[in-house]
């Protein structure tokens, strides 16, 4: 036993050693290149910032239907992207967007120092074009419109570092192949024309140097198992619905079995709407459960607080247009409920024992990460800043986030959210909660929506609920409603089930079933499919 404790101290030893000697040979590649890279300029305007990103991917993934395997496949790649800024820190090349955009360097196979620098030079020359022709574009703007408040592009920091080991992950490729064979056979009811489960796992690990020695290295997995089931009603009207978990590391799957069960709990929920009715029109209290209620508030208050400072688009023959993020100039009013606290906190990196995929120690400006209390009793209180400063800002908070492969320059993001409801009501009694509530509008029923695709399809499935009895029908055709930051201060009730969503895109939230006070439900227009000849087998 004691020598088999050695061996395994001994190869724990080797691949750290290893991993840190890959640190460094990766660090030292990106660094020649940078320096050569802030050599390059020598009119005006200069590079003034730049940040480097090497990425080294791994990903798997599985598809079966009905207990049989579909697909597999694994893959490995790195990624390099250069994110830069010609001009100085008072007056840069942000914020002003053509139609040029940076692109990322794309090669198969492993990391090595000549692919490192070939990459990055590759992505350097074409960004350093792109940000010379929007510097001059960004100049010929300036000089014709009139300009009512004017920020510094960039202001200054203290460099921050976070350079950690971390180790390739080897995909379970066996338990994925169980997962996806076991699901997709327990889902494949009868009632139903399609169930397939696909098990998807993407890793990259992360390296960062910017010009000022700003760097960071940071891993990120994300594992999904989604199910997608179709059927069709015994009117003919095909309907489709999916459901997808989302895991950022592997001990967080479930077991086989839970997950059995819950690929059967979806499929034989799903199933009831073969005898769905046509859904009639609905104004009125909504139920939003589970992934809907997640993808709510991610169309709702995620993507309307990001972006705080203007963009301008060049649409070209002098014509051009703003965006700016919707809660920017909403500060100390109100955009929730008073009984609603929101926390972003890219430092916190679990939540009930489950690893957020959006916690971040260092931004990609080089700025160390800071905890922000952004609504505190329904009130926007703070905002995520950048180096890019704002109305009533002197300095970053450590939020800005570069959208790698596309854009030049980071910009004002959230990752790590907490929506903290004071009151809540527990889910064995939220139906009940809702009801009575419904009951009291003077209403004989109200419709709960479940799915994710309350954001995404054209037509999505409810459930009509009677609030006398309890019964539940399900219904098909409905639109999917209007959601807006509006929406977020019609959220009347919350639940007692907060539950943690991570996404690929590397955001993490944790988000409660809600009851709204009123949402407009609209029957759709489409007519039901031709009826099969075919009888099922």
């Amino acid at each position: 036993m004691k020598r088999f404790l050695i061996i395994i101290c001994l190869f724990a030893t080797v691949n750290v050693f290893a991993q840190t000697l890959k640190n460094e040979v990766v660090f030292e590649a990106m660094e020649q290149e940078m320096k050569r890279t802030m050599s390059l300029s020598k009119t005006t305007p200069k590079i003034h910032f730049a940040a480097f990103r090497v990425g080294d991917y791994s990903g798997a993934s599985v598809i079966a239907a009905r207990g049989g395997i579909v697909q597999e496949q694994q893959k490995q790649w790195v990624n390099t992207d250069v994110n830069l800024r010609v001009g100085t820190q008072k007056e840069d090349s942000s914020f002003f967007e053509t139609n040029t955009y940076t692109q990322s360097d794309l090669q198969e196979g492993a990391l090595s120092p000549e692919g490192i620098r070939a990459g990055l030079w590759a992505v350097t020359d074409k960004s350093y074009k792109d940000a010379l022709d929007i510097y001059a574009r960004k100049q010929g703007y300036k000089n014709k419109k009139a300009q009512e408040e004017v920020f510094d592009d960039f202001s200054q920091i203290t460099p921050a570092e976070d350079v950690k080991i971390h180790e390739k992950t080897i995909f379970p490729m066996d338990k994925f192949k169980e997962i996806a064979q076991r699901t997709s056979a327990a889902g494949a009811l009868n009632e139903l024309e399609k169930f397939n489960t696909s098990v998807t796992a993407n890793e990259e690990i992360i390296y960062y140097l910017s010009s000022e020695g700003a760097k960071y290295t940071r891993k990120d997995l994300i594992i999904q198992i989604s199910f997608y089931v179709k059927g069709r009603t015994k009117t003919g009207f095909e309907f489709d619905d999916n459901k997808t978990l989302s895991y950022a590391a592997l001990e967080d799957i479930p077991s086989v079995k839970k997950l059995e069960n819950i690929a059967r709990a979806f499929a034989k929920q799903t199933a009831t709407f073969t005898e769905a009715q046509k859904a009639t029109a609905f104004i009125g209290p909504v139920w939003l459960s589970g992934e809907a209620s997640a993808k709510m508030f991610e169309n709702t208050f995620i993507k309307n607080i990001n972006n705080t400072r203007k963009i301008i688009f060049d649409m070209g023959n002098g014509n051009f247009r703003y965006a700016l993020g919707e809660f920017t100039l909403k500060e100390d009013l109100k955009v929730l409920p008073v009984n609603f606290d929101v926390i972003d906190n890219p430092l916190q990196n679990n939540y009930n024992g489950k690893k957020m995929i959006g916690a971040y120690n260092v931004d990609d400006e080089g700025a160390k990460a800071q905890a922000l209390f952004l609504v505190k009793n329904g009130i926007l209180k703070d905002l995520p800043k950048t180096r890019s400063l704002i109305k009533g800002q002197t300095k970053t908070n450590g939020h800005a986030m570069t959208n790698w492969g596309e854009n030049l320059y980071a910009k004002a993001n959230v990752t790590n959210l907490f929506f903290f409801p004071h009151e809540t009501t527990p889910i064995e009694g939220f139906k009940q909660k809702f009801m009575d509530y419904c009951k009291a509008e003077g209403l004989e029923y109200c419709y709960k929506i479940y799915t994710r695709n309350i954001t995404g399809a054209d037509d999505i499935l409810a459930i009509k609920i009677n609030v006398n009895t309890g019964e539940e029908t399900p219904v098909y055709g409905l639109k999917k409603p209007q959601l807006n930051s509006r929406t977020l201060r019609d959220i009347k009730f919350a639940a007692d089930d907060l539950t943690l969503y991570n996404t690929p895109a590397g955001v993490s939230y944790v988000v409660p079933s809600v009851i709204l006070s009123e949402a407009e439900l609209t029957p759709s227009q489409a007519s039901p499919a031709t009826k099969m000849l075919v009888t099922r087998p």
